[in-house]
């Protein structure tokens, strides 16, 4: 619901704005041509979107683990372990379990 709030209320100011400063002559085959090119620059941003998505998701993981480590070392300062950081079998793991010995 959010993502159309935001993408459908503005694309079509958007279009209409980029039709508009791309042909500013009166005729009808101008006008065609920039709504033209407006409506084709929707597909230029979903790709853009898609990408930045693809992105995100192929370094998830590693930013997961990192976070997870940065987590880990933040408690053991707060208990004040300063041993070696404990191994963790399971990378597929959501939480980390602190190791309290």
């Amino acid at each position: 619901m959010i993502t159309h709030l935001f993408g459908d209320a503005y694309s079509p100011f958007f279009v209409g704005l980029l039709a508009d400063l791309t042909y500013d002559t009166d005729t009808h085959y101008d006008e065609f041509k920039g709504l033209q090119v407006g409506v084709l620059t929707c597909p230029i941003v979903c790709i853009l979107g898609a990408a930045a998505f693809l992105a995100c998701a192929l370094n998830y993981n590693s930013d997961r683990k990192k976070c997870n480590e940065l987590i880990e070392q933040s408690a053991k300062v707060l208990r004040g372990d300063y041993s070696q950081p404990t191994e963790h079998k399971n990378d597929s793991s959501v939480g980390t379990v602190i190791n309290r010995t």
